[in-house]
């Protein structure tokens, strides 16, 4: 999905390469006797180490270290060789843009990265100088098609320091997946404001991953998507989603009335939230063309997470509709022209039903959610508590 137009993205991979091959690295990625250091001047091109306002390139076959906290604040920053942040406390790299044509690593799968990596994301999207890039818009971090952003650490936390700005926040905690998330270019509204933009935030293949306090604004598709019913242990706490409206990316979010098939679309939902096991708290969702919160089950996960989860020994088909909901209280929904609750429909995983192949990701009717002790099939049911 990278690279599509409209979309900006963070993202934080499994360290593949573009080919699909692990690479061979030293056991962190700051302990590659290869690269070079920021801070030196003979790193650079230009025989100078870059400066306030630099649109700094790093060009193909080069690998840089992050060395220092001393770095000015840039203009733009594109990585079509190798950026790796150093092992060092205190770093603050701020930019429009990050976009990576190569790769960018903070930790890898087996060094996690311990201390904390500020990435500050900063100024109004039409400011002079920030030119939008073709399938990222102006302000983001993101990766073209097939490259690497390979993020490893404790934890993950957003937020906005100031209006138009934003920062991405990364500090320690043990975590069993890679993160991703999608956010829109932001505006001027705090603590984020998303404008028109297919999809806001998806999180795919994530475990243990805040989303909070964001707010998206008339959007096109679902709002925020819990994207491949494989991620867990997921808090989205304090979120505000408005106008919500069709997208044309997922049989899901489709207006029925636009689809061959009309039954595989008309699920939209401004919260799409595909596996049970995760916690939201103190939501709201307001005036969807689709319904508000949408709880909607896939047997088997979507896409390239299947064969990722049974990697690392995580596959269990049909858990989701016998796993517990962790956690739903205190979420609002209004003014929503579908439902302000959806509960239990069901996504095809690319399957035969009846006789007949349904794509992946249509809806195929009922989940048939029975919620039951450790999602054991013939375990002892269960209570799901959705409260206020």
């Amino acid at each position: 999905m990278l690279g599509l137009t409209g979309w900006l993205v963070y993202v934080c991979c499994v360290g593949w390469s573009s080919a699909g091959q692990r690479q061979h690295q030293a056991p962190c990625p700051w302990q590659d006797p290869d690269l070079e250091r920021w801070s030196d001047s003979s790193t650079w091109p230009s025989g100078q180490v870059p400066r306030e306002n630099d649109e700094v390139i790093i060009p193909a076959g080069k690998k840089i270290i992050l060395d220092t906290p001393d770095i000015p604040r840039l203009l733009t920053l594109t990585i079509d060789g190798t950026l790796v942040w150093g092992d060092v406390d205190g770093i603050r790299l701020e930019t429009s843009y990050v976009l990576v044509n190569g790769e960018f690593h903070i930790g890898s799968e087996d060094c996690r990265f311990e201390k904390t990596a500020d990435i500050f994301l900063y100024g109004k999207s039409d400011s002079p100088g920030n030119v939008a890039v073709p399938g990222f818009e102006r302000k983001f971090i993101g990766a073209a098609s097939g490259r690497n952003l390979c993020c490893f650490v404790s934890s993950y936390s957003d937020r906005d320091l100031g209006k138009d700005d934003v920062r991405f926040l990364v500090q320690s905690r043990s975590t069993a997946f890679p993160k991703l998330s999608f956010l829109h270019d932001v505006t001027s509204w705090l603590p984020v404001v998303v404008v028109v933009v297919v999809v806001v935030v998806v999180v795919v293949v994530v475990m243990s991953f805040l989303v909070s306090d964001n707010v998206c604004l008339n959007h096109l598709g679902h709002g925020i998507f819990l994207e491949d019913s494989a991620e867990q242990n997921n808090t989205i706490h304090r979120n505000l989603v408005l106008g919500t409206q069709h997208g044309t990316l997922l049989f899901s979010d489709r207006d029925s009335n636009w689809c061959k098939v009309r039954d595989y679309c008309g699920d939209l939902g401004s919260y799409w939230i595909t596996h049970p096991n995760n916690f939201f708290t103190d939501n709201v969702a307001a005036g969807s063309d689709g319904s508000g919160f949408v709880f909607t089950f896939s047997d088997r996960p979507l896409g390239p997470s299947r064969e990722r989860m049974k990697e690392r020994g995580l596959y269990r088909e049909y858990s989701t509709r016998y796993t517990q909901v962790a956690q739903f209280t205190g979420n609002v929904m209004h003014s929503n022209h579908g439902s302000g609750l959806w509960f239990d429909s069901r996504i095809s995983s690319g399957e035969i039903d009846q006789n007949k192949f349904v794509p992946e990701n249509a809806i195929l009717g009922l989940s048939l959610y029975a919620p039951r002790e450790n999602a054991d099939p013939f375990g002892r049911m269960v209570e799901s508590v959705l409260s206020e």
